[in-house]
């Protein structure tokens, strides 16, 4: 971190406002990375910006300034005195009162947020199921490096796999955890988001999903390998590679045809994929 950087005043927080631990609040409180946020995602004055838990609204202010029309969704009702006071400054903002997870999203062109760290897998694939252009969203920085993975790199993993289908993911830099309040207990990364149409297509997304749970218990080992219950007669063309090496198109090819040909894949407990991906560490680029 450079001293520019750290000495740099912190934005403030309402002597109101408690930080709830169950529901991961973590005020990113520089104002240059907030800054950086929105001008990573390319907000303009033609964007429908999506945030989600604006929090004390320091970004929400930032966006409510650049785009169209931003549409923030709280849970956290301490917030409202601030939330209600920005709409009124901003006649371009509405807030949606509830849990991120649970309501309809409106039609959005962008998406700009700091996730709570509990809920951010969820919420980003249930965003990569809605058309947009970009986003950028600031998450924990050892899942933002294994969505953005590519095939052979330190942390490529089924998680990379499915959001890559839809998107095209970048981390843009590093938050420090001194740059929230409270810090957190592991730094943050800023993950860029490009929507694009799918790159493959799955005949069954359950089943492709098993398929992924399962082949990445052996990740180091070739694709004909890791099924050891499939008949090797349709694993003939699954080549050598191991399976963190293959592409997300050639693993959703062989899904689709053991899926035909009516092959059963197990679902592996939660449990046994936890311990397989703390043996999957990303590290910096």
């Amino acid at each position: 971190m450079t001293p520019d950087r750290d000495l740099e005043p912190r934005l403030p927080i309402p002597r109101s406002i408690k930080p709830r631990h169950e529901h991961g609040q973590n005020f990113l409180t520089r104002g240059s990375v907030l800054a950086r946020e929105v001008e990573y995602a390319g907000v303009t004055a033609e964007d429908h910006v999506l945030e989600i838990g604006p929090g004390i609204g320091h970004l929400t202010e930032l966006l409510a300034s650049k785009a169209w029309h931003v549409t923030a969704i709280e849970l956290d009702e301490q917030f409202r005195p601030i939330l209600d006071d920005l709409r009124r400054r901003h006649d371009n903002l509405d807030v949606l009162w509830g849990d991120a997870v649970k309501l309809a999203f409106p039609a959005f062109t962008k998406v700009v947020a700091n996730l709570p760290y509990s809920v951010s897998l969820p919420l980003i694939f249930k965003l990569l199921e809605h058309e947009f252009t970009a986003g950028v969203l600031v998450i924990q920085e050892r899942l933002a490096r294994r969505l953005a993975a590519k095939p052979g790199q330190p942390g490529y993993s089924r998680i990379s796999v499915l959001a890559q289908q839809t998107a095209t993911l970048q981390v843009m830099e590093v938050v420090k955890a001194r740059d929230f309040h409270p810090p957190p207990e592991v730094d943050s990364a800023m993950l860029r988001l490009r929507r694009h149409r799918p790159r493959y297509t799955v005949t069954d997304r359950e089943f492709f999903r098993r398929f992924l749970d399962t082949v990445f218990l052996r990740r180091t080992l070739p694709l004909r390998q890791a099924l050891p219950d499939v008949p090797a007669r349709l694993l003939a063309g699954a080549g050598d590679k191991p399976v963190e090496a293959t592409a997300p198109e050639d693993l959703a090819k062989l899904a689709n045809a053991l899926h035909a040909a009516g092959i059963a894949i197990a679902e592996v407990p939660d449990e046994v994929k936890r311990k397989a991906q703390k043996l999957v560490t990303p590290t910096r680029r």
